[in-house]
């Protein structure tokens, strides 16, 4: 057995019963939290390793909620564009990668980046999610991920049959694992056809899988729906039955307010990717309207392509200063509920908020501690406000995942960070020179 004691520390816990706890101390045993309380409460108590935070924050780690990791190896090729021509001009690429065998190195670049920036946890949507997982579990990551499903080959070539025995292969190699947890991944309802989607759903019951699915996210998959069904895209699942409790929507920037009575009723959680959605001029997640409704909601970064980086940091913030606008009511998505929504709100979207996303007795210890000392932070009246609208990932010191520190004083713990990158930067070369036209120019790639 193994133990950490975290003294003197600002213990921001994301439980209601005691959000905050001045001069605070968390005991860590094995994989989870033995013991909260002040550092006077809990001095005595013997540990392994004992980690002086010297005031800073302590608080549990962030939940990304909606990602594609691999997706890091290939941000910055498309740019400026609508979620319907982004898709039509990645995809080309994305098959490419995957034959050249690209992402694994941008993988653990998004792992790497996730831990740097305080995010325990990532919803990940990628094809070839088996080599998603084993990084994450070779790093020590907490990652969802499974197959994603098409009606077209799509980039990987798979069809439907090989996707179902690529999912029953995932659940063989990592049903019983306790650090990473498989999904079954439906990319839309515009790409998935209500035979494929169907059969993904009761696979996804049966096995007890996480339904993590693009739903309302475009005006082009809007249109593409409702010429085809006659139905809006929630709606569209929710006629299909495949809306309950463990459906996660990413995106749900177009709905009307049947569509948000849907999730209510139903359930079903919703990834609320504010950077993305602004990116791409897609629309505006009604957020204030389905917490009124108790809908489930969650912050995600989205992909490296889609916006670039994984911060929760600036999610948090985008995410409170588009809702205040979109209401017209500043006094409302406070910082504090914005950092409970980065964590055990996203925890709860993920159907684990009795595992993760709060510092409490008996839970997964996933911790972060920020430091709020650099001029950028001071003088902190209110550390809420200072996470949400003055902090960043470079001020996240340590990160624990499962009672393990993976980074201390920004240094990985488990893998060499240098190799990463330099994986990560010779996988860009080969992009680079697989899309060169042969002039010292860059050819985008048609559909």
């Amino acid at each position: 057995m193994t133990s950490t004691l975290l003294t003197h520390a600002l213990v921001l816990t994301s439980d209601s019963n005691r959000p905050r706890i001045d001069d605070g101390a968390v005991l860590v045993r094995d994989e989870v939290i033995d013991a909260v309380g002040t550092s006077s409460e809990l001095r005595g108590m013997s540990a392994d390793r004992t980690v002086d935070v010297d005031g800073q924050i302590l608080l549990p780690g962030f939940v990304n909620t909606h990602t594609h990791l691999a997706g890091t190896i290939t941000r910055g090729l498309v740019e400026d564009v609508t979620t319907g021509e982004y898709l039509e001009r990645i995809w080309p690429i994305e098959a490419m990668g995957i034959s050249n065998g690209w992402f694994g190195a941008g993988e653990r670049l998004g792992i790497a980046e996730h831990l740097m920036a305080g995010i325990t946890t990532a919803n990940d949507m990628f094809f070839d999610p088996a080599s998603a997982l084993n990084n994450a579990v070779d790093m020590g990551f907490r990652l969802f991920a499974g197959t994603v499903y098409l009606d077209s080959p799509g980039p990987d070539n798979l069809s439907p049959s090989q996707r179902l025995e690529e999912a029953g292969s995932l659940l063989a190699a990592f049903g019983d694992d306790t650090l990473v947890q498989v999904t079954d991944a439906p990319h839309g309802g515009y790409t998935v056809g209500p035979d494929q989607l169907w059969s993904v759903w009761n696979h996804a019951r049966d096995n007890g899988l996480l339904f993590h699915i693009h739903a309302a996210e475009s005006p082009e998959e809007d249109a593409t729906i409702r010429d085809t069904y006659g139905r809006r895209p929630v709606e569209h699942l929710g006629s299909m039955g495949v809306l309950d409790a463990r459906a996660i929507l990413a995106h749900a920037v177009r709905l009307d307010d049947s569509d948000i009575d849907l999730l209510a009723q139903t359930g079903a959680a919703v990834a609320h990717c504010p950077i993305s959605n602004l990116k791409t001029a897609s629309g505006v997640c009604r957020v204030g309207d389905m917490l009124d409704r108790s809908v489930r909601v969650g912050l995600g970064t989205d992909g490296g392509t889609a916006s670039n980086d994984y911060d929760m940091f600036v999610v948090m913030r985008a995410a409170a200063i588009l809702a205040k606008n979109a209401t017209r009511s500043p006094e409302n998505f406070t910082a504090e509920e914005m950092v409970r929504m980065a964590t055990l709100g996203g925890a709860e979207a993920l159907g684990v908020g009795h595992l993760i996303g709060s510092i409490v007795e008996a839970k997964q210890a996933d911790l972060v501690v920020v430091d709020t000392s650099a001029p950028h932070n001071v003088p902190m009246f209110d550390p809420f406000t200072t996470l949400v609208y003055q902090a960043g990932r470079t001020d996240v010191t340590l990160t624990m995942v499962q009672g393990e520190i993976l980074m201390e004083g920004r240094h990985l713990t488990r893998v060499d960070l240098d190799s990463v990158v330099n994986d990560a930067v010779a996988a860009g070369r080969e992009i680079t020179a697989e899309l060169s036209d042969g002039s010292g120019g860059r050819v985008s790639p048609s559909p």
